[in-house]
């Protein structure tokens, strides 16, 4: 079996339900940021695997992967996704739109956990730091860009809030993992 089908090569791609669009759709848009978001996410996590001290950020980075990849499959076609019952999610998925909630709920918390242990931000802060920090800024951004995507496709409104929160979720890591390290954020002062 190889990797490639050609079946790609006139521009289309095909999404749940056997449907084939063409690969520039606004749809498509929104799919691919999620999909480079998680990548990001990954590139974020290969600069902790050597550190124990950071399991649980690792962890968390992970459950976030798994849940973009049921981001994914929603915005593809799976509506089926948000019907679930939520307590179906046993492998720690993202399923059913409650457990949308929940995961909001939860990243808020460990938002708060964190904001209260970094100094006051009065400033705008120049994106960067640790590598890992300066890859969950990058990945702050992208997450941005798929949430503006999945606005502009005017459906599913708990996407949109979960990938909102999802960016302040990765902005605030990013400041806590430049505390942690004891790097100095830069002011940007005009």
């Amino acid at each position: 079996m190889t990797i490639y089908t050609r079946i790609g090569d006139d521009g289309t791609t095909g999404i749940y339900k056997g449907c084939r669009v063409n690969k520039d759709t606004p749809l498509m848009e929104a799919i691919g940021t999620v999909d480079e978001l998680n990548s990001t996410l990954g590139v974020a996590v290969s600069f902790l695997q050597k550190k124990s001290s950071h399991k649980k950020i690792i962890d968390g980075l992970y459950q976030i992967q798994k849940d973009l990849f049921t981001v994914g499959a929603v915005l593809a076609g799976s509506e089926r996704e948000l019907r679930i019952n939520p307590t179906s999610s046993a492998k720690g998925g993202l399923r059913g739109a409650r457990n949308y909630e929940l995961r909001i709920k939860e990243l808020e918390k460990q938002i708060d956990e964190m904001w209260e242990k970094l100094p006051p931000l009065k400033n705008f802060i120049f994106p960067g730091g640790t590598n890992l920090a300066a890859s969950l800024f990058l990945a702050r951004a992208v997450c941005r860009r798929a949430e503006r995507r999945t606005v502009g496709l005017k459906k599913y409104p708990i996407l949109v809030k979960y990938l909102n929160r999802l960016s302040d979720y990765l902005f605030v890591l990013a400041r806590y993992v430049n505390y942690l390290e004891r790097e100095k954020e830069i002011v940007w002062a005009e």
